[in-house]
C-alpha cells in the first residue's frame, strides 16, 4: 500500500504492506481500560493485550484512572500480508473459553479494535475446535472479509475491557485442518514403551 509522507518539506511515496499499515493504525489508537502492544515482524505484525487495573478515587467516585497490571501481555493475534492482492489478514486462535462458546452457541469473536481498523476487503482468519456428529474434535479454519462480516455480525460490548465483534460460524468460509489430538499428560509422556528382550526362552 502506498503511503505519502513529508520529509524535509518534500512529499515521498513509501510502499508499506497492508498488514503493517493496519497494524500502524491500531498502534496509534488511545485505549483506557487496556493497551494493545503492536510489534512489526517481517511483513506482518503481532498484537498483545496489556491488562490495566481500574482505580476509583476515594473522594471523587467519578474520577477513574487505569494503571498497568502485573500480568504479562497476552498475545491476541497477528497480521500477515497477502501480497498478490495487497490484503491484511488478521489471524487468531480461539482460547479454551472461545472454543466453548463456538461449540455451545456457534459464535466466533474478533477484537473490535482490530476489526474497526481493517479495510472492507481485508480478511479475518480464526482457528477453532469443533466436534463432528461422531464426537471427534477437529481443528477448523474460518475465514471472511471485514465487509462480509459487517453484513451478518454485530458489536459486542464488554464492561471495562476490550469490546468484540461477533458473527455466527455458518457465515464464515471454513475448512478442516486436522483432527484435534489432546496433548499428552506428564504421566503419558513418562510412560516407556515396552520392548521385549532378545533371547532367553
Amino acid at each position: 500500500m502506498d503511503i505519502v509522507k513529508e520529509v524535509n518539506g518534500q512529499k515521498h511515496i513509501f510502499c508499506l504492506p497492508a498488514s503493517q499499515y493496519v497494524a500502524g493504525l491500531i498502534k496509534k489508537q488511545i485505549y483506557h481500560a487496556y493497551d494493545l502492544e503492536v510489534e512489526l515482524v517481517g511483513t506482518g505484525a503481532s498484537i498483545k493485550k496489556i491488562t490495566k487495573r481500574k482505580i476509583v478515587d476515594h473522594y471523587d467516585k467519578e474520577n477513574i484512572s487505569y494503571i498497568r497490571a502485573q500480568q504479562p501481555p497476552v498475545f491476541i493475534g497477528g497480521f500477515y500480508w497477502e501480497s498478490e492482492k495487497d490484503l491484511a489478514v488478521f489471524y487468531k486462535t480461539n482460547t479454551e473459553d472461545e472454543n466453548k462458546l463456538l461449540k455451545a452457541e456457534g459464535i466466533l469473536r474478533i477484537p473490535y479494535d482490530v476489526f474497526k481498523n481493517l479495510r472492507e476487503q481485508d480478511l479475518i482468519e480464526i482457528k477453532g475446535i469443533l466436534p463432528n456428529k461422531a464426537g471427534k474434535e477437529y481443528r477448523i479454519q474460518f475465514r471472511a472479509t471485514k465487509g462480509y462480516i459487517k453484513q451478518f455480525g454485530k458489536y459486542f460490548p464488554v464492561d471495562d475491557d476490550m469490546p468484540l465483534y461477533e458473527m455466527p460460524k455458518e457465515k464464515f468460509a471454513w475448512k478442516i485442518l486436522e483432527e484435534n489430538t489432546p496433548p499428552k499428560t506428564a504421566k503419558e509422556k513418562a510412560k516407556k514403551k515396552w520392548i521385549p528382550k532378545k533371547g532367553g526362552g
